[in-house]
């Protein structure tokens, strides 16, 4: 729960809506998004890209879209990590370390 909440801060941070000053939202954001091992600039570049682009299809690289075609000729596993419920447990260092469909939170661009 208290991860949660950091990540919340963090993110209000991220968007600048923590606080009115810039400095004290990128000390929030640093200091919130610390404990969760999460590097706050990279973060917050790829999460605006995130909204920036929401529910676009081929843009919105957090949330990638598939036709009905595509999510078909999707190999079984790759349909079932990307669909599993327990992947946040086990994909966190992935979704950290590895370019994903946003790209890598310690270098996103």
């Amino acid at each position: 729960f208290l991860m949660w909440c950091a990540f919340v801060v963090g993110h209000d941070a991220g968007h600048g809506t923590f606080s009115n000053s810039a400095v004290l939202n990128a000390v929030a954001g640093h200091l919130c998004h610390a404990p969760l091992m999460v590097p706050y600039w990279p973060w917050a570049f790829s999460h605006n890209l995130h909204h920036r682009f929401h529910n676009h299809k081929s843009k919105d690289h957090s949330f990638p879209w598939f036709t009905e075609n595509e999510w078909a000729a999707m190999g079984t596993f790759k349909r079932g990590v990307l669909s599993n419920y327990l992947a946040p447990f086990y994909m966190y260092p992935v979704y950290l370390l590895i370019e994903g469909f946003d790209g890598c939170h310690f270098w996103p661009w």
